[in-house]
């Protein structure tokens, strides 16, 4: 009799050992249920974002070689612009000299000739073509614009080349042509045939024809130098681009580390929940065979 209730009671424990380890398992798998939601979400931003991690670092290491190479090519230009226009400076040290070598007083000589003699017209002329940009050449207009300028040496020292237009260097080569025709010689022989017929003349025109030179020089190099300026600002801009694409990716690899962090700690209680449900499952299978044997 006293084995039959010991007998009973041992059932009556196991059966409700069983029905606390059903009820615990049943809750377990429901939070193992979620943390897998949760895990194989993570896993899922991390495939996301490692795809587009890749994307970028791709594109920024394409950026880079390429701004590696522009770097190269606009250094390239700017020493090449740089080296052309020094051979400017001769021309722009004579134009210099020839204006130290005109008085204001040879300036008013030729003012005050009612008509000066036509050599003299035509020297200043060449000038004039440079100093003003007027196709008007009569020798009326010329006068007024040129030799009516008060302050006419002074501008003249400090005449930009870079402002000169292409009509003007036309203008000007065009009656340097033909003064090289008209009087059957050219450059320093006719130099000097207009420093013989005024000082002003031969001063001007001296101006006038090393200015000529330095044209020519600097719309061959200008265009260059436009060409790595335009480079280096499109560097520039490459190079924000680039940093901006850097701080992204960046930002994204930051993602990603807290990502994996998140992923590790996720995972590794999820995996502690499910060694615990494996254990209690083998619980519970055993004191269910208890429960049969009983029975």
């Amino acid at each position: 009799m006293r084995r039959l209730e010991g007998g009973l009671a041992t059932l009556e424990n196991a059966s409700e050992v069983c029905k606390d380890l059903q009820e615990e398992l049943s809750e377990k798998n429901i939070v193992i249920a979620d943390k897998k939601v949760i895990v194989e979400k993570i896993i899922f931003d991390i495939q996301g974002k490692s795809e587009v991690a890749g994307k970028q670092q791709k594109a920024a290491a394409e950026k880079k070689a390429v701004l590696s190479v522009q770097s190269v090519e606009i250094a390239a230009a700017k020493a090449e612009a740089t080296e052309e226009l020094k051979a400017a400076a001769p021309a722009l040290a004579a134009a210099q000299l020839a204006l130290t070598q005109i008085k204001q007083a040879d300036i008013t000589e030729v003012k005050n000739l009612a008509n000066p003699p036509e050599a003299v017209k035509q020297a200043i002329t060449v000038a004039f073509y440079y100093f003003v940009r007027d196709s008007n050449s009569e020798w009326p207009n010329v006068k007024l614009k040129m030799l009516g300028d008060m302050k006419l040496l002074d501008n003249l020292k400090n005449y930009d080349i870079a402002k000169a237009k292409s009509d003007q260097s036309n203008r000007c080569k065009t009656l340097l042509k033909n003064l090289r025709k008209e009087h059957g010689c050219e450059g320093e022989e006719l130099q000097a045939f207009m420093a013989k017929k005024s000082a002003a003349a031969g001063g001007l025109f001296k101006w006038a024809t090393s200015t000529d030179s330095c044209y020519d020089i600097f719309a061959n190099v200008e265009p260059k130098r436009k060409k790595a300026e335009q480079m280096a600002i499109t560097l520039e801009n490459a190079n924000r681009d680039l940093a901006t694409t850097e701080a992204n990716l960046k930002e994204l690899n930051d993602s990603l580390a807290i990502l994996n962090g998140d992923k590790k700690l996720k995972s590794d209680e999820l995996q502690d929940l499910e060694d615990l449900a494996n254990l209690m499952t083998r619980k519970l299978n055993a004191a269910q065979k208890l429960i049969s044997g009983l029975g």
